[in-house]
């Protein structure tokens, strides 16, 4: 037969006490067979930043985007997270805790010309060397009339020391290209969502 055992830690001198709530329904908590933590909304993090404003004709090769980046919570009516927010500074992001993260770009854009643009996420884990880890193509190489495009990706990222883990968002194309951005509604965005420990 299992056994449950309760281990207090010597050093400590708090006292953790498990509530019932207010019910007339017999409940049963079953523990999974597996080692780990409990997750409590105390390591829940969730965070969503967009774009303010238009991107046009950002230039050949990887344009840093630097500026008019802001938080939809306190920017968009309705608009929540979880934790801690993340921070941006010249457009690197840095995250408010270690573990893994899940980061997904919405792209959108368009383009008249005949080369189709993108928008990258680049990570860092030495604060210095940025390597792309995902890209996303926004419109569609043409020569006629503008054509727009919404692209979607997500990454999973290992944040294993906030100090030095950041990443930024980068955008290119060779002309006539514009990424959409906007004060309200949200158009391209970037949300940051914990997963767990590293």
């Amino acid at each position: 037969m299992s056994k449950i055992a309760l281990s207090p830690n010597a050093s400590g001198s708090g006292t953790f006490t498990i509530a019932a709530p207010n019910s007339n329904t017999d409940r049963t908590l079953t523990l999974p067979d597996e080692a780990g933590t409990v997750l409590t909304s105390a390591g829940r993090y969730a965070d969503q930043w967009y774009l303010t404003s238009n991107i046009t004709n950002p230039g050949a090769g990887d344009v840093d985007i630097t500026a008019n980046l802001q938080r939809t919570v306190g920017n968009i009516t309705g608009a929540g997270g979880l934790g801690n927010a993340m921070s941006e500074s010249s457009g690197i992001f840095t995250f408010p805790v270690t573990g893994i993260w899940a980061v997904r770009v919405e792209a959108q854009g368009t383009s008249t010309g005949d080369t189709s643009g993108y928008l990258s996420l680049y990570m860092t884990t030495d604060n210095s060397t940025y390597n792309e880890m995902n890209r996303l193509d926004y419109g569609v190489a043409n020569s006629g009339d503008p054509v727009r495009s919404v692209s979607v990706g997500e990454v999973l990222l290992d944040i294993a020391d906030v100090t030095t883990h950041k990443v930024k968002f980068t955008t290119s194309s060779m002309t006539a290209t514009t990424v959409f951005g906007a004060s309200s509604p949200i158009r391209t965005n970037f949300s940051f969502i914990r997963l767990g420990d590293t």
